[in-house]
């Protein structure tokens, strides 16, 4: 009888103890599910605050790139310009130049044509008055022709040998005597005319 009151206890108290044990273990289960589900939400939004910075950083590298990209398209259009500047100013310096060097130079050929009319006119009114002084000598063969005046040349050229020797004294008239042949300035009472033939 003592054995069957003993068995009769033991039971309730095995009965609490696995039901206790149950408890914890389904509080021990849920306690680890709930910090699964939290590590699993935190690490959700770690990933999510991490993209985030991503696109970000991605947005932000992707202004910058366009606006390094305008930079440059507006360099190089403003270089452009420049230069197209700079070529249209010398362009216009050279013509400008060229303009200005022909104009020189048609000055110049004015100024000497000009010059030379000058003097064509004043030694056509000097040797007018000449003429007009001497009315009877400016009759003559003695004219005045545009021809200008040719050295004689002479009838035999002397050669080496003869060239080596001393001059003589019989060469000295020969010399004057050709050169006062045709004479480059023949005066007759007071008359002035230049040989050009």
């Amino acid at each position: 009888f003592f054995f069957d009151r003993g068995c009769s206890t033991d039971q309730p108290r095995q009965k609490l103890e696995s039901e206790a044990r149950e408890r914890e273990a389904k509080e021990k289960i849920k306690r680890n599910s709930e910090g699964y589900q939290n590590w699993l939400k935190q690490k959700e939004e770690h990933e999510q605050r991490l993209r985030e910075q991503q696109k970000r950083r991605d947005e932000l590298k992707q202004k910058k790139m366009e606006k390094e990209r305008q930079k440059q398209t507006t360099e190089k259009q403003k270089a452009e310009e420049n230069f197209q500047e700079w070529k249209k100013a010398k362009d216009e310096a050279e013509k400008k130049a060229a303009q200005a060097a022909k104009e020189k130079a048609l000055q110049e050929k004015q100024e000497a044509e000009k010059k030379r009319e000058a003097n064509e006119k004043k030694f056509k009114e000097w040797l007018k008055k000449v003429n007009e002084s001497n009315p009877k000598e400016s009759q003559t063969e003695q004219q005045f022709t545009n021809k200008p005046w040719v050295p004689p040349i002479p009838k035999s050229i002397p050669s080496k040998r003869k060239q080596n020797r001393p001059q003589s004294a019989r060469t000295a008239p020969r010399a004057r005597s050709a050169i006062q042949s045709k004479p480059l300035i023949i005066t007759r009472q007071s008359t002035c005319f230049i040989n050009w033939s």
